[in-house]
């Protein structure tokens, strides 16, 4: 079900711009990672621990405690209650001009700013990245896809954990002197859903960001959610149809 809609012409997405979510049982697809949070909390529960796994080129891992307590602390907001469109609506509370917004969740200060709001929830973490971005001691063991393809199965086994595995397309392009490429084939990268499909009775919940200016445009992230679709049984042909080459 769409949570919200995709709109008819795709617009920037960039750092706090969602142009659409989607749902599918425990799986949610959006164009910005900056939603990824919100779908954490409509799936999990906060006083649980979970094994969390995040395959990104970035850390995603900008973090500002203190605009956490000013925004959300100090103002009581439940987070855990807000809808989609009030979560996106959160800003910071910025000295400037009246029309100066600066968004509270990004697409790279999410995964800090529940860590901060819910200190216990993070338990094993497993990061598959390009080491870009900002790395903080968040980070406890960082892996290669060949490693996640081999181990997965091991690293969500422990039965008192949950899991949440937060995905991001853009790992699967790099920008090398030019503009980006793919660097991995459509057979490696079904390979990765395919090894995710096979323990969804493990995962709690999956979070697919399509961050289409870090994959050379929408047709490259659409082309990649594609090989996602087909793996996962999203129900997304239609716009994918509409938005590849």
């Amino acid at each position: 079900m769409w949570i919200k809609e995709m709109p008819k012409v795709l617009g920037e997405s960039g750092s706090i711009n969602v142009n659409f979510l989607y749902k599918k049982n425990k799986i949610y697809v959006s164009d910005n990672h900056l939603a990824a949070a919100w779908c954490w909390l409509q799936e999990i529960d906060v006083l649980q621990k979970y094994t969390f796994v995040h395959i990104d080129r970035h850390y995603d891992l900008i973090d500002q405690p203190e605009e956490i307590e000013a925004n959300i602390v100090e103002r009581n907001i439940d987070v855990q209650n807000l809808n989609f469109e009030e979560y996106c609506g959160l800003k910071q509370d910025m000295e400037g001009p009246p029309d100066l917004i600066v968004k509270l969740f990004r697409w790279d200060n999410y995964i800090h700013h529940i860590d901060n709001l819910f200190p216990n929830l993070f338990g094993n973490k497993y990061f598959v990245t390009k080491k870009a971005g900002s790395k903080t001691e968040f980070v406890e063991d960082e892996y290669d896809i060949e490693h996640f393809l081999r181990e997965f199965k091991h690293w969500i086994e422990y039965p008192k954990n949950g899991c949440i595995v937060n995905l991001d397309l853009d790992y699967f392009f790099a920008s090398v002197g030019g503009p980006q490429i793919q660097l991995y084939s459509d057979e490696a990268i079904k390979k990765v859903a395919e090894e995710i499909k096979k323990r969804m009775a493990e995962i709690d919940v999956l979070t697919i960001a399509l961050s289409p200016e870090c994959c050379g445009g929408w047709e490259n992230s659409f082309k990649i959610l594609k090989i996602f679709n087909e793996i996962l049984e999203l129900k997304l042909d239609e716009i994918i149809n509409d938005h590849s080459l």
